[in-house]
């Protein structure tokens, strides 16, 4: 005999996002420069319907331009919804061109893997700014990186 049965199951999961981050550095320009000690505060966003339980990151160098010297931020439980900001990671590096790789993780296993680029963008050029009742337009000239 063969029984079929229809039955719909509902799976709670989290899905966590980088939503901002704090920069503090040796000169307090908000920039990390090179020979710079710098601390790397993250805030992490869980957009999913689950719970995200002992939620840790790491930090690794990538490409030897930075000392990694506090590779571990911790957040704790994140509740679906729920913003938090973690332990501070800390790196120096020896040029602005440095490459770093964080991942984060809970207990089931790692949730978001991102590269970090600490070099700062050009300052646009030819910005201009339109605004109408219900938007507001902002164009501006490509910048090429020196």
């Amino acid at each position: 005999r063969t029984y079929v049965e229809r039955f719909q199951l509902t799976v709670r999961a989290p899905e966590l996002r980088h939503s901002g981050h704090v920069v503090t550095d040796g000169n307090a320009n908000g920039r990390p420069d090179a020979g710079e000690v710098v601390s790397y505060s993250i805030k992490l966003r869980n957009l999913g319907t689950g719970v995200a339980r002992s939620v840790s990151a790491r930090l690794r160098n990538l490409d030897g331009l930075a000392t990694v010297t506090d590779s571990m931020a911790s957040w704790g439980d994140i509740q679906p919804g729920q913003e938090v900001s973690g332990d501070a990671l800390t790196f120096t590096p020896t040029s602005t061109a440095a490459t770093l790789m964080l991942v984060v993780s809970d207990v089931y296993g790692e949730r978001l893997r991102q590269t970090l680029d600490i070099l700062y963008p050009a300052t646009p050029t030819g910005l201009l700014g339109i605004g109408a009742a219900t938007s507001i337009s902002l164009t501006w000239a490509r910048v090429a990186r020196s």
